[in-house]
């Protein structure tokens, strides 16, 4: 078991907890050993011999594995369900004995090793660890690998183990977010107080990783972010990462599942509760909606498991795939909703075989519709959606109090709304950007969406809240949870309040709520140019 020393001192409202360390290790790797583990492994799993073979991985990763309760159907061996040749075991059995393809020694302990089969004209792939703990050969995950040395924090639902070189990226205000949103989900879906309370118990692992490519290391697949289903994890580069945590509590809301659901279902009930690629939930409905409005792409061409994971088209089926199951789910509600979420659920064969047609049916049934028929009226719920423009109202509303009246840029605000107009006698391209809400927690932390944003023009001063706009859009940024809050994208097809083409001047506004309900105080800002 990983020893964690609980330190006498509390970093915000959470406690910080040591280093992961390292297990106690021999000083020299012996390969025969560590290639009989990975081998009797294999063939433990080929035999159907699964609870010998779950024993063959390192004690504290299987207690990992299992501590939240959850259970995939037909899965084996729950810690190993990302492998194709768990999964898909009835296909790939027979290939096990002669998998093994390559391997690694990564250092004097652990190996890595590569496994390969052409399985009806596709490769597949897959990487397994093995390492030696306190004399004794195990199995291991990457993350348990790649992640240790790394300090960890916990909070009231987390366990943060983090980059020591992104320890000033966790900050009070993204860790008390965090635990926010388990409570809404799990309000929103039903969770029971002690099923929540072995959450609170457990923790959720919460891996901060430096940037994709050490996401990729940890979670096997390189990305922004992923939830990994065989340790209920979540291994991600930036804080906090909603949309992943809200992967999770769904699987924790079903509970005993299948493996696999149909993405769009799936990713789309997620960005409900979290949003995605470090955007609001309203951002990416907007998004969506543009999409849909210009028939980019068509809601029946992202229903499948292919369809949705065409890489070439992911930028696009998110968004739209979002704006169907909210459609959906306000029409199903949350139990009606998950009937047709487990319908759409099954092992890798029978999710990845359902044709366009197949998801279609299962939808008409739950909705007691023809598909015609749900098409109109997710149309027209779209319409009405369309007037939220997400989150941000071009044009201008009554206010009773100026914040801000310098070189052209006036912030006002009433007890409901805060409104932007700015204007220097110019087409206005390069704009102007404000930042808000100096918190005294954000001092000496770093904001990743910030750095994205200004790169090395400007120091973080700990500003929670940034506006950013020009003629074409404007966009409210929260620094602290790195989210884009709220965003309006001037659309060229619609006469719009927005800029106003003979005064070069622009006029928007939004929900004072959504910083917080008190508008910034006197001198709480600064202009960027």
């Amino acid at each position: 078991m990983r020893r964690m020393l609980i330190l006498k001192c509390l970093v915000f409202s959470f406690i910080i907890i040591s280093c992961m360390g390292k297990q106690t290790r021999s000083a020299t790797l012996n390969e025969t050993k560590a290639g009989e583990l990975i081998y009797d492994y294999l063939d433990l799993l080929r035999s159907g011999n699964f609870e010998s073979a779950a024993g063959l991985w390192e004690p504290s990763c299987r207690e990992q594995a299992l501590r939240l309760g959850l259970v995939y159907d037909n899965i084996p061996v729950k810690a190993d369900c990302a492998s194709p040749y768990v999964y898909d075991y009835e296909n790939l059995k027979d290939y096990l004995a002669a998998a093994i393809t390559s391997k690694a020694v990564l250092d004097s302990t652990t190996i890595r090793w590569k496994l390969e089969s052409a399985f009806e004209g596709k490769e597949v792939s897959y990487f397994y660890y093995t390492s030696l703990i306190d004399d004794y050969y195990w199995i291991i995950p990457p993350h348990y690998y790649y992640s240790q040395g790394w300090p960890t924090m916990e909070s009231r639902y987390f366990r943060f183990i983090i980059n020591p070189d992104l320890l000033n990226h966790a900050n009070e205000i993204s860790v008390r977010s965090l635990d926010e949103i388990v409570e809404k989900i799990a309000a929103e879906l039903m969770i029971p107080e002690e099923r929540l309370a072995v959450l609170a118990e457990k923790k959720i692992d919460y891996y901060l990783c430096r940037d994709e490519v050490e996401v990729g290391k940890l979670a096997g697949t390189r990305g922004q972010g992923f939830y990994n289903r065989g340790f209920d994890v979540v291994i991600t580069s930036f804080m906090p990462n909603y949309h992943e945590v809200s992967l999770l509590m769904i699987n924790f809301k079903l509970q005993n599942q299948p493996q696999f659901a149909i993405p769009f279902i799936r990713e789309g009930l997620a960005t409900i509760y979290g949003g995605c690629w470090q955007r609001a939930p309203e951002v990416v409905f907007d998004f969506g909606g543009y999409i849909l409005r210009y028939d980019i792409i068509k809601i029946d061409s992202i229903l499948t498991y292919d369809q949705f994971n065409d890489k070439t088209n992911g930028d696009i089926t998110n968004p739209v795939g979002a704006c169907l199951v909210n459609y959906l789910y306000r029409q199903l509600g949350v139990s009606r909703f998950f009937d047709l979420y487990r319908s759409l659920s099954g092992d890798h064969d029978f999710v990845s075989g359902l044709t366009t047609e197949n998801v279609k049916q299962m939808v008409e049934t739950a909705m007691e519709k023809k598909w015609p028929d749900i098409e109109i009226g997710f149309f027209a719920f779209m319409e009405e959606c369309r007037n939220n423009h997400g989150l941000i109202y071009p044009g201008q509303v009554e206010t009773d109090r100026v914040l801000i009246d310098k070189d052209g840029l006036v912030l006002s605000a009433s007890d409901k709304y805060m409104m932007v107009e700015y204007t220097n006698g110019s087409d206005l391209q390069s704009g102007i950007n404000i930042l808000l809400k100096r918190e005294n927690s954000l001092a000496k932390k770093s904001s990743i969406l910030f750095d994205e944003q200004y790169k090395d023009s400007y120091d973080f001063e700990g500003y929670r809240f940034g506006i950013r706009l020009d003629k074409n859009e404007i966009g409210l940024y929260d620094y602290a949870t790195n989210q884009i809050r709220a965003k309006f994208i001037d659309d060229p097809g619609i006469e719009s309040p927005y800029y106003d083409t003979v005064s070069h001047k622009i006029r928007a506004y939004f929900d004072i709520g959504l910083i917080g309900e008190i508008a910034p105080q006197n001198g709480d800002y600064k202009i960027l140019k």
